[in-house]
Parts: C-alpha cells; structure tokens; sequence
C-alpha cells in the first residue's frame, strides 16, 4: 500500500470506530436516562401527594418559597432528596461505564498500531480525565450536580407559577411530567434527559480524548493531528481545525472541542503523517 493509502485505511478505520463507540454512547446514555426516569417519577409522586394535601395558606406560602410548617419542610426535604439522588444514583453508572470506555479506547490504538497492548487501567486513565477540564471548561465530576441544579430551578418555577394560576396539582404535574400522549417529551424532565444526552456523550469523547493522548505518547510518537467529522453538523471550529498538527506535551489542545463534538486525534510526525 502506499502512504496515502495507509492514511486513508487508518482514517476509515476510527470511522468504524467511531461509529461503534457512539453506539455504546447510546446504551449508557439509554441506561442513565432509564434510571433517572424511574427516581424522577417516584419523588414525583411524593411530591404530588404532598402538594394534594397543603392548605390554602400553605400553597400561598409555597409560592412565595417559604417552608415555614411540617408540610412545607417536608416537601422541601422530598425535592432536596430527588436532586440529591440524581449525582448520588446517576455518577456511579457513569464512572463505571466511563472506566471500561477508557480502557477498551487504549487497546483499540495499541490495536491500531499493530501493537501489542500492555496491562491498561482503565481507572488511572478515567482519572485523568476526570480531572481536567474540556469543552471549554466543563467538569466531568459537575455534569449531575449542574444538571440537578437546573431542574430544581425549572421545577420550582413551575410550581409557584402554578399556584399563582390556579392550576390544579395534576396541572402542575403534568408540566413537570409532560403528556402520555406527547410520549413525556413536552415537560421539563425532557429537557433533562436532553442534557444528559448532551453531557454524557461529550464526558465520553473527552474520556476517549485522554485515552488516545495518553496511549500514543506511549507508543512514542511526539505529535498528533486532528481529524475531524465533516457533514453538514460539523462545526466551523472543528471544520477550520481539520488536520491540525500540535505537538504531544500537556499543552496540546484536546476534543472535544466543544459539546457532541466528534473530532479525534490521531499520532502522527511533525509533517502530519500518519
């Protein structure tokens, strides 16, 4: 084969890859989601029933965000317990899908290279990950905690504003919920399961990032060249970075590059050869 038509062979093959890992991006994605559906609607429940059972004056108190009597504390407490359960149940499906990702990433470019792979901890990599930030300055360990946070806002917004309405509790609900007949994609919990979509694919591709960094500077090469995914939704960021050469030290500037980005880096020479 020719050079060109190794480069050509190498870039086909982590489309393939790609396309593979997005799949398993999906499933985690699938089961997170899964998960944070079944805590939602059961805390959902109790707060309805606490909702149902607040007397005039409590509901007005609650609209103006005062927990002043047992059921108003305790309806805090349930919606303080639901944002809480999201990081303390969500994260762990998380990390440990995201440490089996970082490992099965090194062996792909150990793989890739025709190499045979040394003993990976999928651990250590995930914890480089973990600890710097990407996508212009997201935190992996802050993706739950940012996401609880804004529903809680959204959540309590929806309330007050509900009581101020006149709306009924199933009213109420039905916003937070959204309609069996829209399939619960018309109230504020899809917008949830939106961002952790979002979240959850760009965490992974960073985790992938540091994987292929870490395991190229292994196999001795000393820089990398961006490639990225051109169709009609890549961005011009990643479009004007095509086939950029940096060199391999803790300054180069990894993807993802921004949210659901897909551009990855490959190790190559300092002419960009692969």
């Amino acid at each position: 084969m020719t050079k060109d038509e190794i480069q050509q062979a190498i870039v086909d093959a982590l489309g393939q890859h790609a396309s593979y890992t997005s799949r398993l991006s999906s499933a985690n994605v699938n089961e997170i989601i899964k998960q944070f559906d079944t805590l939602s609607n059961a805390q959902i429940r109790e707060l309805q029933e606490i909702l149902e059972n607040l007397s005039s004056a409590e509901l007005s108190a609650l609209a103006s965000a005062k927990y002043t009597t047992p059921a108003l504390k305790e309806f805090k407490s349930t919606l303080d317990e639901w944002m809480t359960q999201i990081t303390a149940q969500l994260q762990p499906i998380f990390v440990e899908s995201a440490i089996a990702l970082a490992s099965y990433e090194a062996s792909y470019i150990y793989r890739l290279a025709d190499k045979k792979a040394p003993a990976i901890s999928g651990k250590s990599l995930y914890n480089q990950a973990k600890n710097k930030p990407y996508g212009g300055g997201l935190i992996v360990d802050q993706i739950f905690p940012n996401i609880s946070d804004q529903l809680r806002k959204n959540v309590e917004h929806v309330i007050r504003d509900g009581i101020s309405q006149d709306q009924t509790t199933q009213q109420i609900v039905r916003r937070i919920k959204g309609t069996k007949a829209q399939d619960y994609n018309d109230g504020l919990l899809a917008a949830s399961r939106k961002d952790i979509t979002t979240e959850v694919i760009t965490a992974r591709n960073h985790v992938t990032a540091i994987s292929y960094a870490d395991t190229w500077k292994a196999l001795g090469f000393e820089y990398v060249i961006d490639l990225a995914t051109l169709d009609g939704r890549t961005s011009k960021y990643c479009s004007s970075i095509d086939h950029r050469v940096q060199k391999l030290d803790e300054n180069t500037k990894k993807p993802p590059y921004h949210r659901r980005c897909r551009t990855v880096q490959v190790g190559t020479d300092k002419d960009g050869n692969l």
